[in-house]
């Protein structure tokens, strides 16, 4: 399996959680890595735990979905062209369909969908990326209906999910592959903030997903799996990696 040496990939949501993960692994197998997220401290910090000293980072508000290509144009300055993507950045807020806001739909489907979609169309243009590379977008399998108080974060990953399977004809025009990872319940800060709130939370996923909570690590062995030659004949596709929760 060829992997990633001396590519370029850019990493939303690269600080922490799957993106950090993501991030780290590719550059341990040498890429260099361009990571994004709008927090400059938590970007300093992931770029100091990241293998390599050719990683970037770029400071960027993805909820500001009318502006996505200053990301591009930076990497123009910096003489980058894209081998590989991949979207890990997610907004997972905990509400009942009552607390719902217009404000929060709109924060949540912008981060989680519309800002990669803009990605994706910037992306795919010659001068930004080379032919035949990957694309890959962490969906949920919370996109297929498993979670309380979950509606928003579900129903995003799920548009999230669909227009991976959309897109994935049209950018064969350049033999970009684009598929979607969909995890289990993972260690990430989701899962922090739900034990704040259910007692025994770890036992009760152990009743749920067989296989018990997801590292992040090995979500990202997954996703180099998807951005990898192994993976040329798969696009359109969701990679379920649930932790056996669907065997229930």
């Amino acid at each position: 399996m060829k992997v990633c040496q001396s590519k370029n990939y850019l990493v939303t949501g690269g600080t922490s959680g799957i993106g950090l993960a993501v991030a780290k692994k590719l550059a341990s197998v040498g890429a260099r890595v361009i990571i994004i997220s709008n927090n400059e401290e938590k970007l300093k910090n992931a770029i100091h735990v990241i293998k390599g000293d050719s990683n970037l980072y770029f400071k960027y508000n993805l909820e500001d979905t009318r502006n996505i290509s200053s990301i591009f144009e930076f990497l123009h300055s910096k003489e980058i062209i894209l081998d590989g993507m991949v979207h890990c950045a997610g907004i997972a807020p905990l509400c009942l369909i009552q607390d719902n806001t217009v404000e929060l739909m709109e924060s949540v489907f912008n981060v989680n969908v519309f800002s990669f979609l803009e990605l994706v169309k910037y992306y795919q243009q010659e001068e930004n990326s080379k032919a035949n590379t990957k694309i890959v977008a962490v969906s949920s399998i919370t996109a297929k209906g498993a979670g309380y108080r979950q509606t928003l974060y579900g129903s995003s990953k799920a548009a999230l999910s669909s227009s991976v399977k959309l897109m994935a004809k049209e950018l064969l025009n350049r033999n970009i592959h684009i598929n979607t990872i969909s995890p289990g319940v993972c260690d990430t800060e989701l899962l922090n903030k739900l034990k704040y709130e259910s007692e025994n939370l770890e036992d009760k996923i152990m009743q749920s997903q067989s296989l018990g909570i997801i590292s992040p690590e090995k979500v990202s062995e997954a996703i180099l799996f998807l951005l990898s030659d192994a993976a040329d004949y798969l696009t359109g596709t969701d990679l379920i990696f649930d932790g056996g929760a669907f065997l229930k």
